[in-house]
C-alpha cells in the first residue's frame, strides 16, 4: 500500500504478515471498504496436497489487521464461514447497507453470505449449493446496477451465470437457469463470469 498518491518507486509498503501469518493463504482474491474497514477476502488452499481449509476475511482499520472470518479468536465465524469446502472468499460487496461476501467451492457449489458488520458477526448465508446449481463453483464478480445487486458465476461445464436481486432475499436467474438467456450467453466455453462493470448506462460482464 502506498499513502503517496504519486506512487513513486519505493513509496509501497507491506502491511500485513506474509499470508496473514499463514502460508496457505496463497491470494486475495476480493477487496472493499465497508463499515470504515477494508475488507480483503482470502484464498486457502495446500498447492501440495490440495487440502482446503476454509477461506478467511480479515478487516483493516488503518492500524491493525483484525481477522474477521476464520481460526482465531476474533473471528466471527470460522474458516470458510464455517465450512472448509468454502476455499476462497471470491466477491465482497456493499449493497443496502450490509457486506455480501460470496465464496467458491469446488465440492457443493458457491454460497452467499451478509453482515451489518463483519468484525462482529453476525452472518446470514443468503445462497447455498450454486444457487441451486452444484456447477456453480463459484461467485466470481458483483456490481449494483439500477437498483439490482448482480452475481457472476463460474460454472463448469455449462457455462457462466448471472443472478441478480433487488432485495438481498430473493434472487432470479438473468444468464443461465430459467433465464431466457443460456448459460455462457450461449457459449459452453464462456465458463467464467470474470468481471462486471456499470459503463454508460449498461451492464457490462
Amino acid at each position: 500500500i502506498s499513502e503517496n498518491s504519486s506512487l513513486l518507486q519505493g513509496s509501497w509498503q507491506q502491511i500485513n504478515e506474509d499470508g496473514f501469518g499463514d502460508k496457505y493463504n496463497v491470494g486475495t482474491r476480493a477487496m472493499t471498504v465497508f463499515a470504515g474497514y477494508l475488507c480483503v477476502g482470502v484464498t486457502n488452499f495446500n498447492l501440495s496436497s490440495k487440502e482446503v481449509n476454509g477461506c478467511e476475511l480479515w478487516c483493516y482499520n488503518g492500524t491493525d489487521w483484525i481477522q474477521a472470518v476464520g481460526n482465531r479468536s476474533s473471528a466471527s465465524i470460522g474458516p470458510g464461514f464455517g465450512n472448509n469446502d468454502n476455499a476462497e472468499c471470491s466477491v465482497l460487496i456493499e449493497f443496502k447497507h450490509m457486506l455480501y461476501a460470496g465464496t467458491a467451492n469446488n465440492k457443493n457449489g458457491c454460497e452467499l453470505w451478509r453482515t451489518k458488520n463483519p468484525v462482529t458477526g453476525p452472518w446470514e448465508k443468503v445462497i447455498d449449493k450454486g444457487f441451486g446449481y452444484a456447477s456453480n463453483l463459484a461467485m466470481w464478480s458483483a456490481e449494483i446496477f439500477m437498483g439490482f445487486l448482480y452475481i457472476g458465476t463460474i460454472n463448469f461445464p455449462k457455462g457462466c451465470q448471472i443472478w441478480r436481486t433487488s432485495n438481498g432475499n430473493d434472487f432470479e436467474a438473468v444468464v443461465g437457469g430459467r433465464s431466457h438467456t443460456p448459460s455462457g450467453f450461449g457459449e459452453s466455453m464462456n465458463i467464467y463470469a470474470w468481471y462486471m462493470k456499470e459503463y454508460n448506462g449498461k451492464l457490462l460482464v
